[in-house]
């Protein structure tokens, strides 16, 4: 995978060229930020590729850059190429997998002399008749992927993402599966769905503290729902279940970079981050930057720290017990809860003017500074109608 050259424009900084969002449309991503024009309207001057699913061997072979046989269903060996050069181009920032394709893959066929994997063609591929003989009979069905090796071909690919520096979000699974109702298993039965999904959770959660994947929690997500009211089948949840994950994976997404503007503007506001759903207000506890100095991507900004935690309204906890939405008491009673943060630069620019002081009390979404791509003292304009400035979160206090 090779990065290409970068280009800007005039009166304005060269960041990268235009930023491509590349999505594997597995069922949960589907539902979620995969929704047409979710992250169009986020951020309308980044392209959203949608591409299916591809088990993970079939999406190795194509990164590795194989070839296919000859003879080989154009419509289906073109989907493929396609998919590998959207990886490889440097506009692609980001890339959103499933791990729920370790378990619900689509079918595979192999060519049985070069062992070449292609997707099983459906009804809306434009195969001809002589294609779909070739297949019939050069091709055989290729065998299930086991956990173990599918989670290796996705470690290998996140590895090959990272080295192309591209920022990946992938959606684990939720362990529940409402059909097991058995309390105990022997090796000869297999281990139970949610054996295998906890199994791959902590292999994945490995892997992205190496190379560092975020992770969308569907798992965490529906314990605090209550999985036994949103899972209606193993690796699947409801309509209502699909929204509140949405909005950890829009976190998600926007704190890796890939929503920002591809051409960074004149005036940007750095706005009060969420660390999560109970941060909702809190206060500036310390500057680390002063105004009118320049600021690098990873460079300090400021201290924000929450006391008092909000519970969503809604929420269980992992044991189904549900949380009433309350704020903890901040005299007598329980000690409110402190958490602080450390709201990091995520690309370079002048820190113009600070809005919120230190002390100053803040909502999630508040402005509190402006950034400009290049020292200037004008004033900015409405800091409603300015772009946000890139950050980045890192745990101080908890």
């Amino acid at each position: 995978m090779q990065d290409q050259d970068q280009q800007g424009s005039a009166e304005t900084t060269p960041q990268q060229p235009a930023t491509r969002i590349v999505l594997f449309s597995s069922a949960d991503v589907a539902s979620t930020i995969g929704r047409p024009g979710l992250l169009e309207g986020r951020a309308p001057d980044a392209a959203v590729v949608r591409l299916p699913a591809l088990r993970y061997d079939v999406l190795l072979q194509q990164l590795n850059g194989a070839h296919p046989p000859r003879g080989a269903p154009e419509a289906l060996t073109a989907g493929l190429t396609a998919a590998a050069n959207q990886l490889d181009d440097a506009a692609t920032r980001l890339v959103v997998l499933s791990l729920g394709t370790a378990f619900a893959a689509p079918g595979v066929l192999r060519h049985v002399s070069s062992g070449w994997l292609f997707p099983v063609p459906d009804g809306d591929l434009p195969v001809t008749d002589a294609e779909r003989e070739w297949l019939a009979t050069e091709c055989e069905p290729a065998s299930a992927l086991p956990l173990s090796t599918a989670l290796d071909h996705l470690a290998t690919i996140l590895g090959l993402l990272a080295v192309a520096d591209r920022a990946v979000v992938v959606f684990n699974v939720s362990t529940y599966d409402p059909a097991d109702r058995t309390h105990r298993h022997t090796h000869d039965s297999g281990d139970p769905y949610a054996v295998e999904a906890n199994r791959a959770i902590a292999r994945l959660e490995r892997i992205a503290d190496q190379i560092g994947v975020r992770i969308v929690d569907v798992d965490g997500a529906l314990a605090e729902l209550g999985a036994a009211r949103h899972v209606p089948a193993a690796g699947s949840f409801d309509a209502s279940a699909a929204e509140f994950i949405t909005e950890d994976a829009i976190l998600l997404v926007d704190r890796s970079g890939a929503l920002q503007s591809s051409i960074q503007p004149a005036f940007m506001v750095v706005a009060v981050p969420e660390y999560d759903r109970r941060t909702l207000e809190g206060s500036i506890a310390r500057w680390h930057a002063e105004a009118g100095e320049p600021v690098a991507e990873g460079d300090p900004l400021f201290d924000l720290r929450f006391e008092g935690l909000a519970y969503v309204a809604g929420m269980t906890g992992r044991g189904g017990t549900p949380r009433q939405p309350r704020r903890v008491s901040k005299t007598g009673g329980d000690p409110a809860p402190i958490l602080t943060v450390r709201v990091v630069a995520g690309s370079d620019g002048h820190l113009h003017s600070i809005v919120a002081g230190e002390g100053a009390k803040v909502r999630v979404g508040d402005a509190a500074a402006v950034v400009t791509a290049s020292p200037r003292t004008d004033p900015p304009p409405r800091l409603s109608s300015a772009p946000q400035f890139r950050t980045g979160i890192r745990l101080v206090e908890r």
